[in-house]
């Protein structure tokens, strides 16, 4: 699919005046197309995969709780994105997409970064012959064929994500070529470009020279894959791409009143203070999102990303406020667990950001979302390892058996048609994970720590 040069030449420049955020709705059905970076289990000694989508997934499934979001990891290991894209585009996601009502929103991630061997036009070209997908499609050549029925009217809000650094000292300019052609052409082709390099490299860079790349968490077989703290560090910049809302449920309290001072996207009840300890009621409308953190049965741990950029630890808001509260050390309990044993009041009174806690209900339900998402995969909550499509569960299953239509050559309509029993498979998956992220009730307990004396010696 050929384009006028000159905007091509146009497309050269990286372009990053563009800040309204995407707007998901009720319903939206995103799929996630990326290579082995998203989805890779070959590697016994670490997978790469089943991190930087499920943590984005965590993101839309806690943030929209009540919305009936569904998303789906389309990514695949092996050959190059400009032949194989489009086809997994096709093969995967047109199904996922045409089960649902032509109402529902459809939305598209394309992660391209196994396109190294291609220059600026050419990664221009491979993302907007992607982005015309599914009314277009590709079986591994060219000319795009066009489809005809649902799917040639079916209208899908693509994402371009740029490609993150290369494990090294960098720059790896050529990388950062295809990460700014592939956010252009994103902005020109589909809904948004999101960057990737220009946000990541000097922390990755700097975390390469300094101690080997210890936080991004590169291992050397295969170069150039990383895990849990690389994987994150790119969720969080993808999110930044897409949004500018960075307040998740936000509440301000007065130590001396019943009535809150101000609340966002929560609300506080049942305030009562006994002198010493303050208690409330607080039902958020939506949780931050989940990663992981090595807890003894975990032994992932996502949060050398904010050693490489330390500002994502504070980048969303779960904050709790409490003012005119005496000068001391608090504990903080929420439903009768200590999540806090001593803040001081300066951190109470000027907002206790709680989405790096790692302990009691909150991030206990954050974690089991992102164990759901897991279950959606079909993939091991500990080890990250895929089970098998021949147990015809999740993902991994509806990946196999979505293969045989297609290889019995069935396209667009019929495609979806014969896929519509695979797809009512993975509904469960989906209400599952939705379930688990609903917010619900919490009581919190503030209480002033008593000062401990020494005792009285003659």
């Amino acid at each position: 699919m050929k384009r006028l040069a000159s905007i091509l030449f146009l497309l050269l420049a990286f372009n990053s005046a563009h800040a309204a955020d995407l707007v998901v709705s009720n319903n939206a059905i995103i799929v996630f197309f990326g290579d082995s970076w998203t989805i890779d289990t070959s590697h016994s000694a670490n997978v790469t995969g089943y991190r930087v989508v499920e943590y984005l997934h965590s993101y839309f499934a806690l943030n929209y709780p009540t919305s009936n979001i569904a998303m789906y990891n389309g990514g695949r290991s092996g050959t190059t994105m400009d032949i194989t894209l489009t086809n997994s585009i096709q093969k995967f996601g047109v199904p996922l997409w045409g089960y649902q009502s032509n109402l529902f929103q459809k939305i598209g991630f394309l992660s391209m970064t196994d396109n190294g061997g291609l220059g600026t036009n050419e990664m221009v070209n491979a993302v907007s012959n992607a982005c015309l997908a599914p009314a277009v499609m590709s079986d591994g050549a060219f000319p795009l064929t066009t489809q005809s029925g649902y799917t040639a009217t079916m209208r899908v809000q693509w994402v371009a994500v740029g490609e993150p650094p290369l494990e090294g000292s960098g720059p790896d300019t050529a990388q950062r070529t295809r990460n700014n052609a592939t956010t252009n052409a994103g902005w020109t082709f589909g809904a948004r470009g999101v960057d990737g390099w220009n946000t990541l490299s000097p922390s990755w860079f700097s975390d390469y020279t300094a101690n080997g790349g210890t936080n991004v968490e590169w291992f050397a077989s295969p170069g150039g894959h990383f895990a849990s703290g690389g994987a994150l560090s790119w969720a969080m910049a993808i999110i930044k791409g897409i949004t500018t809302d960075t307040n998740i449920s936000t509440c301000t309290l007065d130590w001396n009143s019943s009535t809150p001072s101000a609340t966002n996207h929560c609300v506080v009840s049942s305030i009562a203070n006994s002198g010493s300890t303050l208690t409330f009621t607080r039902h958020d409308d939506r949780l931050p999102m989940a990663f992981d953190v090595a807890d003894g049965i975990i032994t992932n741990d996502a949060q050398g990303a904010f050693n490489l950029i330390p500002g994502d630890a504070s980048y969303f808001h779960f904050d709790l406020q409490i003012t005119n509260l005496p000068a001391g050390n608090y504990s903080v309990a929420i439903d009768g667990t200590t999540v806090a044993a001593s803040l001081s009041s300066t951190v109470l009174a000027s907002g206790w950001n709680m989405f790096t806690n790692y302990s009691g209900p909150y991030w206990n339900q954050r974690k089991e979302v992102l164990g759901r998402i897991r279950d959606q995969r079909y993939v091991n909550r500990v080890t990250l390892v895929s089970g098998s499509a021949g147990d015809q569960v999740g993902e991994i299953a509806y990946g196999s058996a979505g293969g045989t239509p297609w290889d019995a050559g069935a396209r667009g309509d019929l495609l979806i048609a014969s896929n519509n029993a695979a797809v009512a498979k993975l509904q469960t998956n989906v209400t599952s994970v939705n379930f688990a992220a609903t917010p619900t009730n919490h009581t919190f307990s503030i209480t002033l720590n008593q000062p401990r004396f020494a005792p009285f010696r003659r």
